[in-house]
């Protein structure tokens, strides 16, 4: 396959992952769980993870819903001896995409070596730590353009969630959708260009 496409659900979530695994430990919190197969721990993506196939601590992102969104590209308007001749839309090319995830955040804690046992009130606060440092990771993966919902506890009840807790929010990503370009509009030649946003000319500076 060749071609552009637009940034795929597993690949923002490997973004994230490691910016979260480099996060937790420069923090010196705990790593996340290594896998059944020895590789490290990292943010994991898709249902099948949500039956608890390993310990605390584990994120999950469950791809969830998605908006394209055609840029809403401001007017340039071009004048020629103080009057204006022309009005075209600035050359914003790419339209955007909202990515939803369901991200769930599993935290617990305690370690094996724990003497005397752990507080379990505190796994509250173990599950909200591992949900801050996504959100961290999402601000620097997606330079301040994210947004994050309301969020429940431990989704699923008692059965699910055996240890710990788990904090379960919606988390979408604004991307770029590279593949939904719109015609370049060049201002006019020899011409000064302003910007007209909603109608109305700019302030004049200290206005």
């Amino acid at each position: 396959m060749s071609g552009i496409y637009r940034s795929t659900w597993v690949a923002l979530v490997a973004l994230i992952s490691a910016d979260v695994v480099s996060r937790l430990a420069d923090a010196g919190l705990p790593a996340l769980t290594p896998e059944i197969d020895g590789s490290a721990g990292a943010i994991q993506i898709g249902p099948q993870f949500v039956a608890e196939h390993g310990s605390p601590p584990r994120i999950l992102f469950l791809p969830k819903s998605w908006t394209d969104i055609e840029n809403n590209r401001d007017v340039v308007q071009t004048y020629q001896g103080g009057q204006p001749i022309d009005n075209t839309q600035e050359p914003r090319t790419i339209a955007m995409q909202w990515k939803t995830y369901e991200v769930q955040c599993w935290g617990c804690n305690y370690t094996s070596q724990t003497t005397p046992a752990p507080d379990p009130a505190l796994d509250y606060d173990a599950a909200q730590i591992l949900a801050e440092v996504v959100w961290q990771a999402a601000q620097g993966t997606c330079a301040g353009v994210w947004r994050s919902g309301p969020g429940e506890i431990d989704p699923g009840g008692p059965a699910l969630v055996r240890v710990g807790r788990v904090f379960a929010f919606d988390l979408a990503l604004y991307t770029p959708i590279p593949d939904v370009a719109h015609a370049y509009a060049a201002p006019t030649a020899n011409s000064t260009v302003e910007i007209v946003i909603a109608g109305q000319p700019p302030a004049p500076p200290g206005g």
